[in-house]
């Protein structure tokens, strides 16, 4: 089993060595709708909200995305919090209308040629973000990948979940 599982890590790690897409992609403007400030963040001119300009960089369950978004000091602001479903899939929708997609740096996402669709101006580590709305053990997430899916899943999951952060722009 070990070595079954050892040869897939270095299969992907080979094909995701591989990969020319793996890179970050070209940051042409997704129609003028999100503005890069250059402090790390990008602003949505249409919803008035302010991004995080990267995810987290690595898996990590609801609880540690919330503590995440709520301790940043990124753009000389310090109220950052975990978006909505709605905004999130905001997000999506406006990636997916200028077909901004890009292959995440997920290594397991590598070798099967997935992409996400978020805006351009907004570098995704893998797909899965987290969303603020919980019902008990459960919390909501978007899934970037490919027709996009929105759901709720275990708090304590961290398989490739991100946390992404927002604030309102003033």
């Amino acid at each position: 089993r070990r070595a079954r599982r050892r040869e897939r890590e270095q299969g992907a790690r080979r094909t995701a060595e591989q990969s020319p897409v793996r890179s970050t992609p070209s940051i042409e403007p997704t129609s003028g709708r999100f503005r890069v400030v250059g402090d790390g963040t990008v602003i949505d001119t249409r919803t008035g909200l302010q991004w995080a300009s990267q995810d987290n960089g690595s898996s990590i369950d609801w609880a540690g995305a919330v503590r995440h978004a709520a301790n940043l000091s990124l753009g000389g602001h310090s109220d950052w919090r975990l978006p909505t479903q709605a905004e999130l899939w905001s997000l999506y929708l406006a990636g997916q209308a200028s077909g901004a997609g890009y292959h995440p740096d997920c290594v397991w996402f590598s070798p099967i040629g997935a992409t996400v669709m978020p805006p351009r101006e907004i570098r995704f580590s893998c797909s899965w973000m987290w969303a603020s709305e919980a019902q008990g053990e459960r919390a909501a997430y978007v899934d970037f990948h490919g027709n996009g899916t929105r759901g709720m899943t275990r708090k304590s999951d961290s398989f490739a979940t991100r946390a992404l952060p927002v604030r309102t722009a003033r």
